[in-house]
């Protein structure tokens, strides 16, 4: 019975359901690899002009030219989410659907890249303008305040301590007029005037050293450089709520058995961990090490809402310091746990094709290259070699069991093939239909 092309595409090819960079390129590897195996691709790879020509032929090569033509299109169709399909059903071309998509694609970077330089022009003029202000100059002496008036509250505070701490900051806060519009509100509203702006810039600013001379000299590293009143007492209120939950301690938790780290049984409390992935994002090891040092868990735990531990954001964001600092803290069944999409530490390096990064991963566990993600680029060599990166994906594959390869273990084997061919590997595809070749030769001499 023949497949349609619309169960092939349900079942092999993901959906691109937005135009984001990792997205959108994922998608287009998968779906030119599946058209070239449907015979496909010649009907976008040649262009429009000969299309044009095929069609303006008569006989059975034109029917055979505009079925090619409309299984192809049918395939994009299929394979994008409601919201992009809505951008091309009109088209009739799989060509002309192709390239409107990488066109989308563009503008939508164009677009990205406006918004970026237009928010650091503001910032860094934002930037200039509050290095020129001293606020201690300029507001009134009553909101001014001496450290010896502030509530204390110890840098290793109990629930207690701090229950009686905040509702002593609220009522030192509320009498300078400080609790309104600074702790209650992250920013003022859209399109408050300029002086009532400037006015709550002020008030923010002595809100926030009020808080923070509550620690004295041992400032707690998690509100030592924010900018806003409202973020700090939001962290504490956040790192309190965790001490408030009757959770063992570190070093159980710490030792807990693998099958009690899986993705689903971790804890998800992402705004605990915000000042770790803000800290992961800037590549500051040192508070890093800090927040680790101080809760053994957070090395295994889910730190956002993709499901990633630390070590995943660190490769994601390309911070290698803290990523090699995180391998050699991590024990080698640490480094199996994988996202909520089956991705491990690997499978992030190997699409940021990062060979040093990914031989410290492989020596220090060769298991990794074993562990198969949940989407249809399973093994990490086949995600190596759709980002075309030779160096790494033949390491990968060097040490991967070419059994996985196989086409009765799933299609990885075939997408890595494939992938080989079209990004010119070709030294890749000779090792693989030799491997192939030793291990099916003796079963057909059999």
């Amino acid at each position: 019975m023949e497949t349609t092309p619309t169960h092939i595409v349900a079942n092999s090819i993901m959906i691109l359901k937005d135009l984001e960079d990792d997205t959108y390129e994922n998608w287009k590897a998968c779906m030119m690899t599946y058209l070239e195996a449907q015979d496909l691709w010649d009907v976008i790879g040649r262009g429009s002009e000969e299309a044009e020509t095929k069609r303006k032929k008569e006989g059975a090569e034109t029917k055979e030219w505009r079925r090619k033509d409309a299984a192809a299109l049918l395939a994009i169709q299929t394979s994008c989410a409601p919201e992009i399909l809505a951008r091309i059903r009109s088209i009739r071309s799989a060509k002309r659907a192709w390239d409107t998509l990488a066109e989308m694609k563009e503008q939508e970077l164009e677009q990205d890249y406006s918004s970026e330089e237009e928010e650091e022009e503001e910032s860094s003029e934002e930037e200039e303008e509050e290095e020129d202000v001293n606020y201690e100059e300029l507001l009134p002496q009553d909101l001014l305040f001496s450290v010896d008036d502030v509530p204390l509250l110890s840098k290793d505070w109990t629930v207690e301590d701090y229950q009686y701490w905040s509702y002593q900051m609220k009522t030192y806060l509320s009498d300078r007029g400080l609790w309104d519009g600074t702790v209650e509100f992250t920013v003022q509203p859209d399109g408050a005037p300029p002086i009532v702006y400037k006015t709550w810039r002020e008030k923010n600013f002595i809100a926030l050293r009020a808080i923070q001379a509550s620690f004295g000299a041992d400032i707690p590293y998690q509100i030592s450089g924010v900018t806003s009143a409202k973020i700090a007492w939001d962290i504490l209120a956040n790192l309190n709520q965790f001490k408030k939950r009757a959770i063992p301690p570190n070093d159980t938790l710490y030792k807990a058995p693998l099958s009690e780290l899986n993705p689903g049984a971790r804890r998800r409390e992402t705004q605990y961990y915000r000042p770790l992935v803000a800290a992961i994002n800037n590549g500051d090891w040192d508070s890093v090490k800090g927040f680790l040092d101080w809760d053994h868990t957070a090395l295994t735990a889910v730190i956002n809402r993709q499901g990633e531990l630390p070590i995943h954001a660190a490769i994601r964001g390309k911070q290698w310091n803290i990523t090699r600092e995180l391998i050699d803290l991590m024990s080698e069944k640490e480094l199996e746990l994988q996202t909520s999409k089956g991705a491990t530490a690997l499978h992030f390096a190997s699409w940021a094709q990062h060979i040093r990064i990914v031989e410290c991963l492989i020596q220090k566990n060769e298991r990794l290259v074993q562990l198969k993600g949940k989407t249809q680029v399973g093994y990490p060599v086949t995600m190596a070699g759709l980002v075309s990166n030779e160096e790494t994906t033949r390491h990968i594959y060097n040490r991967t069991p070419i059994q996985l390869l196989f086409p009765e273990c799933g299609n990885d084997g075939f997408l890595l093939f494939k992938a080989s061919i079209y990004n010119e590997m070709f030294g890749l595809v000779e090792s693989y239909l030799y491997k192939i070749d030793d291990y099916t030769m003796p079963l057909i001499w059999a």
